[in-house]
């Protein structure tokens, strides 16, 4: 976002936690600009795309919240409806340490900031008594990062009296290695996979930490997605243009093999650095090909766009244009991407459709359009009768 319209700076302070909460960030920053508290901690940074400095707040004085005993629960006010696909917030963190990631705590336990099933029982209970919503979005970073973890929901999603369906992120080589995930995952309610694979290339895959794509991807994620699930579970493919040692012809190789196994969607990202400068990033978290650029085969120089990247096949223009031109090509024979198949569902499509029906082909003028219009006034309508 740009912090600045018509040359007017518009944010003067950003708030980013994750397990120093930003629930707790927040309501001590409000609470100090109330007079009533000492500020959260801080750091001054450059903004995005030019602007003023502001003060960027990471971390609170005290500690309240805990994801573990999170109690939460929407209010009316929030104006729940019925065909809203709700997100779900299950843990914090992640316990790998992709080298091209910058989100916030990288590597942490496999059972740390886990919430506590009952009460996210009591919050889906919640939610279907009061506003009849059953699908989700499930947020964590990673969903699968245990067994542990996903016996718990499975079983606690078995003592619901109704069933709910949710997309969310899971590591294709978690269930390779833990073959008991993809039953959990299956019988909790999972209904969209979203893999990060990143690259086929196996020594591109292994720069970035992902070695068992360039190993066994190719053979087992065809094998999850036709037997192992039966087609029933929809599965979206990410790959990153512009590692270390992958090419233009590895990555339409991918899509070679993508449409040869008829899988179910697949896009490219390009891969987003920004050198190890923090005074002149936009981002506040620097991942590991930043830090350490020409260890991974990064080069990083100045240009009046900012930073710039380069490695031995690409540069960060290069790989924005040829991710944009295979997204293109790939449009023409992808089903939906399993991120938005919950929602799919709350806007009435079945499982059915969506798991055989291209993306193209989706009816979004005029069903979706107008559904989505009349959908947009109810909630105004709801909204401004509270």
């Amino acid at each position: 976002m740009s912090d600045r319209i018509n040359g007017e700076n518009i944010i003067d302070s950003s708030i980013m936690g994750y397990v120093n909460a930003s629930e707790d960030i927040f309501l001590e920053y409000l609470q100090f600009l109330g007079g009533r508290k000492i500020e959260p901690k801080f750091q001054i940074i450059n903004p995005a795309f030019g602007g003023q400095e502001r003060k960027h707040y990471f971390d609170s004085n005290f500690k309240n919240y805990n994801i573990e005993t999170d109690d939460f629960l929407w209010h009316k006010n929030d104006v729940i409806q019925s065909n809203d696909t709700l997100p779900l917030d299950i843990s914090r963190g992640c316990i790998f340490s992709c080298k091209f990631c910058n989100y916030p705590h990288l590597g942490k336990g496999k059972f740390d900031y886990i919430r506590g099933m009952d009460k996210l029982r009591n919050e889906l209970i919640y939610n279907y008594e009061n506003f009849n919503v059953t699908n989700y979005i499930i947020i964590d970073d990673t969903f699968n990062d245990s067994v542990f973890k996903l016996e718990n929901f499975c079983n606690m999603t078995k003592t619901l009296p109704f069933k709910i369906n949710y997309n969310a992120y899971v590591r294709a080589d978690l269930c390779h290695r833990f073959p008991v995930m993809t039953d959990l995952l299956s019988e909790s309610g999972l209904f969209g996979a979203y893999h990060g694979l990143e690259s086929l290339h196996p020594l591109a895959s292994k720069l970035v930490g992902k070695a068992w794509s360039g190993n066994q991807a190719k053979d087992y994620i065809p094998e999850l997605y036709h037997n192992i699930w039966n087609k029933k579970i929809p599965m979206h493919l990410n790959f990153i243009v512009g590692i270390t040692h992958d090419t233009k012809e590895s990555i339409l190789d991918t899509i070679k093999w993508f449409k040869e196994n008829q899988l179910h969607s697949i896009k490219f990202d390009q891969l987003l650095l920004y050198g190890p400068d923090n005074n002149k990033n936009k981002l506040t978290i620097l991942n590991e090909f930043d830090k350490n650029g020409p260890k991974y085969g990064y080069d990083f120089f100045d240009s009046d766009d900012g930073i710039e990247w380069k490695n031995n096949n690409w540069n960060n223009i290069s790989a924005y244009s040829f991710s944009t031109e295979m997204n293109e090509l790939v449009r023409e024979f992808i089903k939906a991407p399993s991120h938005i198949s919950a929602a799919l569902l709350s806007f009435g499509f079945t499982k059915d459709y969506i798991m055989n029906t291209l993306y193209k082909d989706y009816p979004w003028k005029p069903q979706v359009l107008n559904q989505e219009v009349n959908l947009n006034k109810d909630y105004f309508f709801k909204l401004q009768n509270l």
